[in-house]
């Protein structure tokens, strides 16, 4: 199926003057290899609302609007890159003797490291680049912070507990 072309605001003005010096319509049709029924279509579109882009025309804001979500998503692939490579490290650094196969919670690792250092990569597309559960994740994320607050908490009663016994 052939999509249309789109033509912008400059290009459809330059037809319709040339339409209004006098020149038979089949003939600008033929000079700017357009249909001769579109130059109708854009006096209506004009005639409606001189300060509307026309039908079709997305103009500049579409073709940033393209880039924005081109770079997002190189940066998103970038972020995937590099905890692929992370991960590729991890498995160098094991003995070659083993399995090379990195643990899971390794993984969650990385996933952490990668979310704290600002990666612009979501954390359920890390977890499937890194072939773990997002659930899995989560519930990871939940035991290391509960045992961080043990962690803390151990360690103000040993200090409470030395000032107290010399």
């Amino acid at each position: 199926m052939k999509t249309g072309r789109r033509y912008d605001r400059n290009f459809k003005t330059s037809v319709l003057t040339d339409l209004e010096a006098g020149k038979p319509l089949i003939q600008v049709a033929h000079e700017y290899g357009i249909h001769p029924s579109l130059p109708d279509l854009w006096k209506t579109d004009l005639a409606e609302d001189p300060e509307k882009e026309s039908r079709g025309d997305k103009g500049e804001n579409g073709d940033q609007a393209r880039i924005a979500e081109l770079e997002r998503l190189l940066g998103q692939d970038n972020a995937e890159i590099e905890l692929l490579k992370k991960i590729h490290l991890l498995k160098a650094e094991q003995k070659t003797g083993e399995e090379a196969k990195t643990s899971v919670e390794k993984r969650y690792m990385i996933i952490n490291e990668a979310q704290s250092d600002g990666f612009a990569l979501p954390i359920s597309r890390s977890c499937q680049a890194l072939g773990v559960s997002r659930s899995g994740y989560y519930e990871w994320l939940k035991r290391s912070e509960r045992s961080e607050k043990i962690n803390i908490r151990n360690s103000k009663h040993s200090d409470l507990s030395g000032q107290f016994h010399p």
